[in-house]
């Protein structure tokens, strides 16, 4: 891929200081960035630590350690700046994820994406102790503390994943839940936020099992707009996890799963949201009618039967579908309404 001229203008937004120190780790991650297409969509590896495992240990301890944990994490990186807490996004309104085989008893998991038009980021991570990844990112949902700064949205990026893969063929996503969640909360136990979990697991685990162990071992903080439930994947089986009045819920399967926007779990008003989300019927009817059997092109086409579209991306619009594939460690990402799939793999070493 070629690197993007435009970087020239991107490297105008950073803070003073970032520019003296050419050599840093952060400097390197901004200039592997490339452009994939102009949606835009970029790619990039990160490089140097971003303090995860202080992270995971319980560094920030309450919202008071947020500004100086993120502040010494700029700085290691060759940019610093000064921080202040950003208000939360606007409400997300959509997504659509399945978990299916194929005939032969491959593994596939389908993810929509519904949000505005935003930058988005193909992220690849190797840290030294845990394992690599490929995670997509929305790079506005990383400008956390408002610095108006396209590098610093990508230093921060490990820290906001939507979906990912890792070495080890775990596939971890997200969606958001309009109403009735609840996370659970103990004080014996480490906060971390709803998407850094994702982080976490893509970095610590190699299966659904060591997945939610994860999930029962933090407390889970909303971060975002709305709180959010996971469905989780390997070569083996799947796992739906929700939250609600104060507990954790799993629904497990070696075939099929599937959700939206609503929790499936422990939900009085089940059947009306079902009734009334035509995503989901969508998803129901096809998955239950071939007892979630589906060959790669049927699953892309299941993929854009239940993706919506606004004029301009307005919300609620899909602005990226993927399928997975954990026994290749394989990506295919359609962004916005591009006609085909840009095909990525995650390298074994």
């Amino acid at each position: 891929m070629i690197i993007l001229k435009a970087i020239e203008l991107i490297l105008q937004n950073q803070t003073g200081n970032a520019r003296l120190n050419l050599e840093s780790s952060g400097q390197k991650t901004i200039e592997s960035l490339k452009i994939i297409n102009d949606f835009p969509f970029y790619s990039a590896k990160y490089y140097g630590d971003y303090k995860l495992k202080e992270f995971m240990n319980g560094a920030i301890k309450s919202p008071d350690h947020v500004i100086p944990f993120f502040e010494q994490f700029f700085s290691q990186l060759g940019f610093p700046t000064k921080l202040k807490l950003s208000d939360l996004p606007e409400r997300q309104n959509g997504c659509s994820a399945f978990f299916c085989r194929t005939a032969e008893g491959t593994v596939l998991i389908g993810k929509n994406l519904d949000w505005k038009k935003d930058p988005l980021l193909l992220l690849k991570t190797a840290p030294p102790e845990g394992y690599k990844s490929l995670s997509m990112v929305n790079l506005n949902f990383c400008d956390l503390f408002q610095l108006g700064s396209f590098n610093h949205k990508l230093l921060l990026a490990p820290y906001v994943p939507m979906d990912g893969i890792n070495e080890s063929g775990l596939v971890v996503t997200m969606l958001s839940v309009h109403k009735g969640s609840e996370y659970s909360f103990s004080p014996d136990k480490t906060s971390v936020g709803d998407y850094n979990i994702i982080r976490i697991i893509l970095d610590s685990c190699k299966n659904v099992d060591e997945a939610l162990t994860v999930f029962k071992n933090y407390n889970i903080m909303q971060t975002g707009p709305l709180p959010l439930h996971y469905l989780i994947a390997d070569r083996e089986k799947s796992s739906i996890v929700e939250f609600s009045k104060g507990e954790m819920h799993l629904l497990e399967s070696s075939q099929m799963n599937y959700l939206t926007n609503f929790n499936k779990l422990n939900n009085p008003d089940f059947e009306n949201q079902r009734n009334f989300c035509e995503r989901y019927s969508v998803l129901e009817e096809k998955l239950e009618n071939c007892r979630g059997i589906l060959e790669v092109s049927e699953a892309k086409k299941l993929l854009h039967k239940v993706s919506v579209y606004q004029p301009e991306f307005e919300l609620p619009s899909t602005i990226w579908s993927i399928l997975y594939n954990p026994e290749e460690l394989e990506m295919k990402i359609r962004i916005g309404k591009e006609p085909g799939f840009y095909t990525t793999f995650l390298k074994r070493e």
